[in-house]
């Protein structure tokens, strides 16, 4: 049982590396093709900045979970999410992102309590469309980790645990001032299966779904 909980976290640092990765070592071939695809061989008008991060607050609100006789209820809270992102062109792009949060899991109306602090970091590929009406529509589709860490008051002596997660989000950009600093919106969506902090009577078999609407400042560099 040890080494299976090994080899899933080894596996979910494995798959987060690499898709942290992949957008660096596609970088010089996108840049080859989109020269080669220009019939002059010339550069087009191009943006001062290559590249935004972004820092906003999110709402958390997590679904109940029921399965395995086991029903997991986790309180709201607020959240950090800081976000780095490299749009090739308008329609294409990356983002590498982390976010913060802390809340309980609640097992069985109480019978079980845990306090945790919850770490997400995720890699999303990025379609975002060019300003129109003044703002800037995007969506996001990735995957990543999230880590969850018991307190040290509230965490009742559990061990932390290690999560693959599905992520999307659909926002909006509204520039201010410049073009270079701007307001976010997004709502973002996180699918996992609900963590039991690799105690089998807390495994309800079952995964669950993390809504996170958010604003935030971003800043093009």
């Amino acid at each position: 049982m040890r080494f299976l909980r090994s080899a899933q976290i080894r596996f979910s640092f494995i798959l987060f590396g690499s898709l942290f990765l992949l957008p660096a070592l596609l970088a010089p071939a996108l840049a080859v093709a989109q020269d080669q695809s220009s019939p002059s061989n010339e550069p087009g008008p191009q943006p001062p900045w290559k590249y935004d991060g972004a820092l906003s607050a999110f709402y958390q609100v997590t679904g109940a979970s029921n399965g395995n006789f086991i029903r997991e209820d986790t309180t709201e809270s607020i959240g950090g999410l800081g976000s780095f992102r490299r749009p090739y062109r308008p329609w294409f792009g990356y983002e590498l992102s982390y976010g913060f949060t802390r809340y309980s899991e609640s097992y069985n109306k109480g019978v079980a309590r845990v306090q945790d602090n919850v770490h997400e970091f995720t890699a999303a590929y990025l379609l975002q469309a060019p300003l129109f009406h003044g703002v800037a529509p995007f969506v996001t589709i990735g995957t990543g980790m999230v880590i969850f860490a018991p307190t040290s008051t509230g965490g009742g002596g559990r061990s932390s645990q290690v999560l693959p997660v599905f992520v999307y989000s659909l926002g909006l950009n509204r520039p201010l001032l410049s073009d270079r600093l701007g307001i976010r919106l997004q709502y973002r969506s996180l699918r996992y299966k609900t963590p039991s902090f690799n105690n089998v009577l807390l495994d309800a078999h079952t995964l669950r779904t993390t809504m996170e609407p958010s604003i935030g400042i971003y800043y093009r560099f």
